[in-house]
This record gives structure tokens, C-alpha cells and sequence, in this order.
């Protein structure tokens, strides 16, 4: 999750710098980081919450499903991203769950 963290930070002034609109014109990189963004902030830290001890046992489906669903939402918002001259980056942020799972697992917190 914090190499996630680390690559996402630099994933899109790379594919700038590589000119990937060029030499990749059938992939939509917006889309793609979009993809990425919710396996990598959503899915990884709900599987998590479902994996470990953080939660009572029948209380960890219904809150990564929440998880899950509200994220999906805000994912899924015209509007959640700025305009191309400030790259695209996300209003807000769509989801705080990976800040939270990656505490919780680093200090064996539940």
C-alpha cells in the first residue's frame, strides 16, 4: 500500500514525460489510473479490513461493502477530478480507507 502511495504520486508526470498519448493512443490513462486508484485504495484496504482482526467478525463484510460502495460513488463523480491544467488530480480524496487500514495493520491497532 505505500509503494502504491509512492507510484501514484509519480504515474501520471512519467506517462507525461514518456509522451504515452503518442505512442499508446487506444489507451485511455485516465481511465486506467482510475481503475488503479480503486483497487489500490479501495479493494486492497476492504480486503484487509475482511482478512484481518480489526473488526468483530460480523461487523467487517458490512463495513467493506460500505467501503466499497461509497468509494464507487465519489470514484464515479463527473466532477471529482480538476481540469487539465491542474493535472487532473482528485478534489478531496475519494477515500481515507487506505490511511486508516495501513495505520491499523503498521501498529497492530483494531
Amino acid at each position: 500500500m505505500v509503494l502504491a502511495v509512492f507510484v501514484d504520486g509519480f504515474d501520471g508526470m512519467l506517462a507525461r514525460w514518456a509522451n504515452v498519448k503518442t505512442y499508446a493512443k487506444r489507451i485511455d490513462g485516465a481511465l486506467l489510473d482510475n481503475i488503479l486508484d480503486y483497487l489500490n485504495y479501495v479493494i486492497v484496504p476492504a480486503l484487509f479490513i475482511v482478512e484481518h482482526n480489526f473488526l468483530p467478525v460480523w461487523f467487517r463484510l458490512p463495513i467493506a461493502c460500505a467501503i466499497l460502495l461509497a468509494s464507487i460513488y465519489q470514484f464515479s463523480q463527473v466532477d471529482a477530478k480538476t481540469d487539465e491544467t491542474n493535472d487532473y488530480f482528485f478534489k478531496g480524496f475519494p477515500c481515507y480507507w487506505n490511511v486508516v487500514v495501513l495505520y491499523m495493520l503498521v501498529m497492530q491497532l483494531n
